[in-house]
């Protein structure tokens, strides 16, 4: 019976994979918006005068860091969470990080998320193996 147990605690609950997808989305959604604010940004001559376009332009660029950043917590904490669930079953790390990668994965098949030459699934499995080896 335990090892049922300890066998169903290993797959996210739809609840958990629900929260991942969410901020996945949020974050990637975010970071294309900063990316795109940045580039309009660099088209400007930041060492002129700062007309009211620019200053709005530069506003608008802060923002969309700012919300990035905050996305980019948000997801971190689901995969951590996450993380933090398979580490306290004792799951080995190469365990984990097959999981980690196969949500992604699952993500990008199910639309959730756009592939982008793995550099998101690169940043998922950096941030579980800190937060494997170095537990809260």
């Amino acid at each position: 019976m335990g090892f049922q147990q300890q066998a169903v605690a290993r797959d996210p609950s739809p609840g958990t994979l629900l929260e991942i997808q969410s901020a996945a989305t949020k974050y990637q959604h975010a970071r294309a918006l900063e990316k795109e604010q940045l580039a309009m940004m660099a088209q400007l001559n930041l060492l002129a005068d700062w007309t009211d376009d620019v200053r709005l332009s530069v506003l608008e660029a802060r923002q969309c860091i700012k919300d990035a950043q905050l996305a980019r917590v948000t997801f971190r904490g689901a995969v951590r969470g996450y993380v933090t669930q398979l580490r306290g079953t004792r799951e080995p790390l190469s365990a984990v990080l097959r999981r980690v990668r196969s949500i992604v994965q699952q993500l990008e098949y199910v639309g959730a998320i756009i592939a982008d030459d793995g550099w998101l699934e690169a940043d998922v499995v950096e941030w579980a193996i800190e937060d494997y080896e170095n537990p809260a």
